[in-house]
Formats: C-alpha cells, sequence, structure tokens
C-alpha cells in the first residue's frame, strides 16, 4: 500500500446492504465467540485467550456501535468520532436509538474499558488488572447484557 492510503480523509460511499452485511458478520462474531466460551472445555491456555480477546474486540466494536455518543466527546455538530465510522442511528430512519436503547450497563461499560486498558495497548494496566484480581471476564453477563442491545436495535431496524 502506499504511504498515505491511511491518510485518506474523504467519506467513503457505501450501500446500506455493505453496512448490514459487516454489522451481521460483528453480531455473528460476537455471538459465536461468546458459544465457543460456553462449549470450550479446553486447558489449552492459547485457546482460551484467543476466544477472550475475540470477545473482548467484538464487544468493544459494538459498544462504540451501539453507545457511539457516550464514549466519545464530539464537537462541532458531529455524530460520529470518523465520519466513516459505521453507527446504530444510520440504521434508524427517525435517528430515534439513542432515547429507545437499552441503558448502558455497567458490566459492559467496564467490558469496554477493560477492552482498552488490556487488549488495544501495551500498559501497565494489564500488570494493574492482573494483580487487582481483575483479569478475568465476565462473559455470561456480557453476553446477556449485549443480547439485551442487540434484540431491541433489531425490534426497531
Amino acid at each position: 500500500m502506499e504511504n498515505n492510503y491511511w491518510d485518506f480523509k474523504d467519506l467513503i460511499v457505501t450501500t446500506r446492504q455493505e453496512k448490514e452485511k459487516l454489522l451481521a458478520y460483528e453480531i455473528w462474531m460476537f455471538r459465536e465467540t461468546c458459544a465457543q466460551i460456553t462449549a470450550n472445555c479446553s486447558s489449552n491456555q492459547f485457546e482460551i485467550n484467543l476466544l477472550l480477546e475475540s470477545l473482548s474486540v467484538h464487544t468493544r466494536l459494538l459498544l462504540d456501535f451501539f453507545y457511539n455518543d457516550l464514549f466519545y466527546k464530539f464537537g462541532g455538530g458531529k455524530d460520529r468520532l470518523n465520519k466513516n465510522d459505521i453507527i446504530a442511528q444510520d440504521f434508524l430512519s427517525n435517528n430515534s436509538w439513542i432515547g429507545e436503547r437499552p441503558k448502558l450497563t455497567q458490566t459492559l461499560r467496564d467490558a469496554r474499558e477493560k477492552a482498552n486498558k488490556q487488549l488495544a495497548h501495551l500498559s501497565t494496566w494489564r500488570i494493574k488488572i492482573e494483580s487487582d484480581g481483575k483479569k478475568s471476564w465476565e462473559w455470561a453477563k456480557i453476553h446477556e447484557d449485549m443480547e439485551k442491545v442487540i434484540a431491541k436495535f433489531e425490534s426497531l431496524k
């Protein structure tokens, strides 16, 4: 790729169908990861780590999709961090998602912060999380809370 490929700032034109396909993939990956965690009785730490890292990535991505306004401070009338970000409001004709969506639970808020601190950056937070006994993921509760958000979104689409 050219050196300036990632500097592209214009709006990338896509169809609703392309956006829906991408969202469906993310929801599928979230659900499949949760199912694999449930079914996985492996003592192989590498496999367990893969599943937990997948959980954190897809949880964070979906939370940014559903609750972008809570995590990013927008200015100048912007409704998203980057004009090429896909957000829940893109799918609703009356832009009612913010008023209709379930309240962000503490479990989901914590999962997003944990993904930021533990996986998105190599930081001393990893050491603190482990020494404070907070390394494990509440994946069953994350799954339960996220499914409520997904169901509400799908009922409004």
